[in-house]
């Protein structure tokens, strides 16, 4: 069995392999030079991810590369901020356009200034799809937290660094790298993936 990882973002692919390391064959698009950029226009964090997944199954059905047994595993995620009305939500990777990320962070602080601490929750949820030859699954993760009033932290990526997480009152970017995969949006929503896996390969065993 080989788990694609059909995303473009090395970031993440870092993240998920790391958190996918009990598994020996997951693969990048770059591992099997697969080009292919979707066009993210689905209503839904769900619809999102099952474009990106199935972007990659046609273009290895069309030539030929997957196996049987392949899963082309993709996600969606989001940074959900209650006082703006749950943006920037599925728009995340594109809010306020095509800058750096540090500096859609400070903007976001600025949208939120003198804002309480009440009135800065928010939460990050991640969708993943697993497309196969026989079926299509979807498995959520969600992590609850506020808004940081600066950037705060190096670690991580993306909005980590402004994303307090209510359990550890500590930003994303501030966690050590094991924590924060084993209590984010995306690792949660791994493990029960992981978990999904096991099970299946525990019947087809017996």
């Amino acid at each position: 069995m080989r788990i694609i990882l059909a995303t473009n973002n090395q970031n993440k692919i870092i993240e998920i392999k790391k958190i996918l390391s009990d598994f020996t064959n997951v693969i990048s698009l770059n591992d099997l030079n697969i080009k292919v950029n979707p066009i993210e226009n689905g209503a839904s964090f769900k619809e999102n991810a099952y474009i990106k997944s199935k972007s990659v199954f046609d273009y290895m059905i069309n030539h030929n590369m997957l196996k049987d047994t392949d899963i082309i595993l993709s996600d969606d995620s989001g940074f959900c901020i209650d006082y703006l009305n749950g943006e920037p939500g599925i728009k995340s990777s594109r809010y306020f356009g095509d800058i750096p990320q540090k500096n859609k962070n400070l903007k976001i602080i600025e949208l939120l200034n003198n804002v309480n601490y009440e009135q800065r929750k928010a939460y990050f949820i991640d969708v993943l799809c697993s497309l196969s030859k026989n079926e299509v699954k979807y498995y959520e993760g969600k992590v609850m937290g506020h808004v940081a009033e600066s950037i705060i932290g190096d670690n991580g990526f993306g909005y980590d660094p402004i994303f307090i997480v209510d359990e550890y009152n500590k930003t994303f970017a501030e966690l050590d790298e094991n924590i924060k995969n084993e209590i984010s949006h995306r690792g949660l929503a791994l493990k029960k993936f992981k978990k999904d896996i096991e099970n299946m390969n525990k019947i087809n065993q017996n």
